[in-house]
Order: C-alpha cells, then structure tokens, then sequence
C-alpha cells in the first residue's frame, strides 16, 4: 500500500513538471516574454558528432523550436529565417546560405553558431550581402532562451548568439527572438563546457533547419541596395 501510494505522489510531481512548461533536467523551461502567434516560426535540429579513430559517429541531440520577433527586427528576422529556408544560393566565399552543417559553439552563458562560411568572413555572410545593418532598438527584455544576432560595429551576418543563464547581451545585439521548445538540447550542448577536453573529437552542428509559419512582414529576403556593404 506504502509502495502505491509512493507511486502515486512520485507520478503527479512528474505531471506537475510537465505541465506549464517544458522539462530539462530538474526544472522547467519558460519562454521569457509571450508567445505572438503572429510571429514567424522557425526550428534547427541539433546533432552530435564524436569522432572516431576510423569512422564518424552521429546521434541527434533535439529539436529546437524559435519564435521570430518579426515586428521588432524585421531585417534580421527575415535574414534568419531564410538561412533557415535555405534558398538564396551561395555566399560569396561560395558557401550555402543556409544553416544545415553549421556549428555551435557553447560557452559558460550563451551558445553562438550560424557562422555559414565556416570561419572565412567575421560573423558569417547574409542573404543581402557579405553585411548589413539594423539599429538595436531598446529592450529591457532578459532571461534564457533569447536569440539574438551579432556582429561587429553594428555590421552583421548570418552568426547568432542564444542566451542561457547568466547572459548578458551587449548593446550591438540585435533581439531576434526566443525558444520555445528544445531548451533541453541547447542544455546538451552548453554541458560540454564542463568537459573542455572533449571538444577533440565531439563537437555540436545543425543538421537540418526550416520554417515552421511565416509571418507577413516586408518584403526584405532579396536584399535592399542600403543594406549591402
């Protein structure tokens, strides 16, 4: 009976956990601000790669879901939305522009990827050029989960930073959205700070990336003549 009972405690805290949130680890992951189901909504899926003396081993690590703040940025949103999409061919240093086969990089505070030329060009190459820019506007907005893009100077690329405890953003970072789900695999990725010795021959990529809903914001995936540099 004591067992039962036992059980019974044990599954409605497991329930509890679920429910309102999303579970990783010992906690519950919500997004920092209110879904707008207006807003875009894209996904990368995560893997892990560990390599072997002969061959390569590959293991999915998750899925992440992104809502894009489509009304606050919408040049960069749109810029990441298409790399997701991954249809406006090459880079110029002949690279796609798209994030499938790029890398994450964890640090103690954040995550950062998207570099699509794989470290020829400082933060990466955009859907409007080799650079572009948009003006950070002001937001007090904080927490883990926050997606914003990065560059140098106020110029961007296609290269991104994601959030995670104890992130501070800087004042060039572009907000460009906010996880909703998936938390748990940025989690798998950023555990590999604590083992710096692995980073040899494991190391974190996107797989695959997409466009999930679309939001109706202008018409910027060409490319604007004043956004190039």
């Amino acid at each position: 009976m004591r067992a039962l009972l036992a059980g019974f405690v044990l599954g409605i805290g497991a329930h509890a956990c679920v429910c309102g949130g999303h579970s990783y680890g010992s906690s519950i992951y919500v997004s920092p601000l209110p879904q707008n189901l207006n807003n875009s909504l894209v996904f990368v899926d995560i893997v892990r790669c560990r390599a072997g003396v002969l061959t390569a081993h590959r293991s999915a690590a998750g899925r992440v879901t992104i809502e894009l703040f489509d009304d606050a940025s919408p040049v960069s949103t749109t810029n990441f939305r298409e790399l997701c999409r991954g249809r406006h061919g090459k880079s110029g240093t002949g690279h796609d522009l798209c994030y499938r086969g790029t890398r994450l990089f964890p640090d103690k505070h954040c995550i950062t990827g998207g570099d699509v030329t794989f470290g020829l060009v400082p933060g990466g190459w955009s859907i409007y050029g080799k650079q572009y820019r948009e003006t950070p506007r002001k937001n007090n907005a904080k927490g883990a989960g926050l997606l914003y893009a990065i560059g140098e100077h106020s110029h961007l690329g296609s290269e991104f930073v994601i959030g995670m405890e104890g992130f501070t953003p800087d004042r060039e970072h572009v907000l460009l959205g906010q996880v909703l789900e998936g938390y748990g695999a940025l989690q798998k990725v950023q555990q590999q700070c604590s083992r710096p010795c692995a980073t040899h021959f494991i190391s974190y990529h996107i797989s695959d990336a997409g466009v999930l809903r679309e939001a109706k914001t202008p018409n910027y995936r060409r490319g604007w003549r004043f956004l190039r540099f």
